[in-house]
Formats: C-alpha cells, structure tokens, sequence
C-alpha cells in the first residue's frame, strides 16, 4: 500500500480527492534534490503538510486528517503527526540523529553477527525458540485468539499475546513499550514520534464498524442515512456508548453525534458507561450495586480474566459491576445503544441490532500493524503481521463483524 493510499484509506476515501492527493505528492515529489538536501527536505515536509491541508482535511476533518498525515510523511523521513495536525515535521536534527544511528547498525552489523554467534554457539536453536510478541486491543481478543491459534499450528511459531485498552495501547506506543508486533487505532502520532515502530511495515488489519441496537422486541429506527440517523437520535428517549473519556469504543458515537451537530440537543439523555473505568462510586448512575450477572463488554460464554473484554460480571449479591452498554440494553433500561459490531455480535439474542452507521459521519476505525525496531525475530513478527492480513485471517474477522481489508 502506497503512502497516499493508505490516507485514503483512513477515510474509505472519495475517489476524487485521493486523486488530487497523489497528483500533488507526485509533483512534490519529483525533485530528488528535496530528499537529500537538508534545507530542502525541511521544505519538502512542509509543502507535504501544505498540502494534506487542502486535499485531506475538507474531505474527513481532524481525525481523519492526523491519519492521512500518519501515513503520508514518512514517505519523506521520521515525522510528527501531532493530534491537531499541525507542526508536523520534527527538527532536522533528530532525523539527522536517526539516520545516523542506522548507518552505525548497518557499519558494525556484520561484526555484531559474528560476535553473537561465536559468544552464543547455538544461535540458530534459541532464533526457533523464540516466540512473538503480539500487542492488541482488548476488545478484539475472542477473534484474535482464534487467529493466533491457527497461526500457530500453521507455523509452530509461539505467539505471546498481550491485551490492553486501545487508549492504553496508544500510550504504550509513544513510550516506546510497544511488542513484537503492535495494533493500534488512530491517532497515534505519539507512537509514531517515538522511533520504535517501523513505519514501512504499517498493514491494515481490520476496521472496526459502530453499529446501533435497541432492546429485544423495541421498533428499530431508520440509520440509513445521516438525516434519519439524526432524527432517530432527537426521537430516541436514551442514548447509550462508551465513555470516551476511557474507551476508545466512545471516539467514534462521540463524532458521530458532534458531526450531526446535535450534542447539546441530547447532551441530557446520553448515558456513558465503560468498563475501563471500573470501579465506579456507589452513587454513580454506571454502578450496579446488585451485581446483577451480564457482560461488560463482549460475551457471556466465556471464562475470561477480571480484566479482559469477555469478562462475566460477578453473580447478584458477590459485589457491584458496572452496568455496561450491553447490559442496560438488555434489560430495557436504554432506547438506543451504539457500540462496535465485533462486541455486539456475542449477544445478539438479547437486543436487536439495527445496523452500522453510515460512513459520511462514522468512518470505520482502521487497525493498523506495526512491526517494532526492536523486535527479537523481525521475519517472525512480518509473518505474523502478513497472516492477520491473509484472506483466511480476514475471513474470521469478517465473521466476528469486522470489516476486512483483503
């Protein structure tokens, strides 16, 4: 995938504009002498960020617009997208520092080889002992988990896969904690700043879809276009997400709504409740005193850690819970729920789930791979990044309500 591309991408892309986007950069690009010449290069990022300005953020606004300049910069060295999408490009001095840093890698690589096989002896046998680290989102981990198992016994390859938040993911990142192999969710400048993250290796994995739900039985609204979205939000007497003050899952309704234009109309009805904020205060309207038996986040089925997106909230009378999205669905309690497909798609038997929202005020949320400068066994990690990307890790994510890429 091409730089420009993958801008496009970030926004499912309205062909026209990404035209004029990868008209522009190729004539920003033509000149060679802008990639060699230090002043040039500063100069060339700029025009670079000059025209993101015009071509991206009219088409998809902030967030979209931080995405595209993600991956339209590095093309042109080490970049700083920051989260408003200004000041994009970072000193030279720092690019000078990195570039400088490589070329002493690749000066004592030979030497550095020869050491650490006459120094370790069986070199070969620790390499197919390793295993892979896998950094992914929580809320993707019954679909993940059946991934890397396939993954395993295709390969013999050993996946060690760790679980966090997507916010907490994000932070990771920046601090340079990232794993093997790392799925993040826009915006990510911070990680993307810190150096640990191959910026060529970027492979889309899937994208995450906010669908609608009402309780069981309850009309279900009309979502297909913007206009009656809007109308079935004012009609709505409750409206329900993830606070996306801890979650990511919130980001999304949250654009949604402000891109409506309706915050303040329905700001008295929303209810925000999640998880990742657990615990909350007994008098907290998300607190469930009764510890009433149902799911935080994905499904009901599964033995899984306290922490985990598939926990099971404890039997009545064991200690509160948190009285989820899902939750209040199901017992009637909220109108209208918005969260992601994949974590809805557990339950259905106990909402109805209405449908995705259009794309023109929710887009997709893209995870993306990368592959860390300090992985153990780079070619290990590609393989595994190439397999999330393969028609038959697709294939299960399609099924767990993700939309695939491939």
């Amino acid at each position: 995938m091409d730089a420009v591309a993958a801008g496009c991408f970030a926004f499912e892309g309205a062909p026209a504009v990404c035209a004029r986007a990868r008209s522009g950069i190729a004539m920003i690009a033509a000149s060679e002498t802008a990639k060699e010449n230090n002043r040039l290069r500063i100069r060339f990022l700029l025009r670079l960020k000059s025209l993101s300005d015009q071509v991206f953020k009219p088409a998809c606004e902030r967030r979209c617009q931080v995405y595209a300049l993600q991956r339209l910069l590095p093309r042109a060295g080490v970049i700083v997208a920051r989260k408003d999408g200004q000041n994009t490009a970072i000193l030279w001095a720092e690019l000078a520092r990195q570039e400088r840093r490589k070329s002493m890698h690749k000066r004592n690589g030979a030497f550095a080889i020869l050491v650490g096989t006459l120094v370790l002896g069986c070199w070969t046998t620790a390499r197919a002992q390793s295993e892979i680290t896998l950094l992914a989102p929580r809320n993707m981990q019954p679909t993940m988990d059946k991934i890397v198992a396939s993954f395993q016994t295709k390969t013999g390859n050993k996946v060690k896969v760790t679980y966090q938040a997507a916010k907490l993911i994000r932070q990771m990142g920046a601090k340079g904690e990232g794993q093997d192999v790392s799925l993040l969710t826009p915006p990510y400048p911070g990680a993307i700043a810190s150096g640990t993250i191959t910026l060529s290796s970027a492979t889309p994995v899937a994208s995450l879809l906010v669908a609608v739900a009402v309780p069981k039985g309850a009309t279900k609204p009309d979502i297909s276009t913007p206009a009656a979205f809007k109308k079935a939000l004012l009609a709505a007497k409750s409206v329900g997400y993830e606070d996306p003050e801890f979650s990511m899952d919130g980001e999304a309704p949250t654009e949604a709504i402000n891109n409506l234009g309706i915050a303040d109309q329905i700001a008295a009805k929303i209810k925000v409740c999640s998880g990742a904020a657990n615990p909350y205060s007994p008098e907290a309207a998300c607190n469930d005193a009764s510890g009433a038996a149902g799911p935080r986040r994905a499904t009901l089925t599964q033995n899984c850690a306290a922490n985990s997106n598939c926990f099971q909230a404890p039997a009545a009378g064991t200690g509160p819970s948190v009285l989820s999205i899902q939750k209040q669905l199901t017992r009637g309690d909220l109108a209208l729920g918005m969260l992601f497909l994949s974590d809805m798609l557990p339950n259905k038997d106990k909402y109805d789930i209405v449908g995705v929202l259009p794309r023109k005020i929710c887009a997709p949320v893209p995870v993306v791979g990368y592959i860390s400068t300090h992985a153990n066994d780079p070619a290990a990690a590609k393989s595994l990044l190439q397999y999330l990307a393969s028609p038959e890790a697709q294939a299960m994510f399609k099924a767990d309500g993700y939309e695939p890429h491939s």
